[in-house]
């Protein structure tokens, strides 16, 4: 269960965002542009992570998967539209 959910959230969220990282690697000033995307991605997973953590503590762990993964899709797509 975990490790499908793991490979799903992989899939929506991290392909798309290394995706558009690299491809925009080259035509950036590299040093800025990598500091500010490692910037947003840790704070995309603390803020992702908190938002879990605290929907843990009050509904069943099923509910919090569920509200995971809606909130997962979504960002997935907006994800594709960095410096587009």
């Amino acid at each position: 269960g975990i490790n499908l959910l793991s490979g799903l959230g992989y899939a929506l969220i991290e392909t798309p965002y290394n995706s558009r990282y690299y491809q925009n690697a080259d035509r950036e000033p590299l040093l800025p542009y990598m500091f500010y995307m490692q910037f947003a991605a840790a704070l995309g997973d603390i803020l992702l992570f908190s938002i879990l953590l605290v929907f843990s503590l009050f509904v069943p762990i099923q509910t919090v998967l569920l509200i995971g993964l809606l909130i997962g899709v979504p960002a997935g797509f907006v994800i594709r539209y960095i410096r587009e």
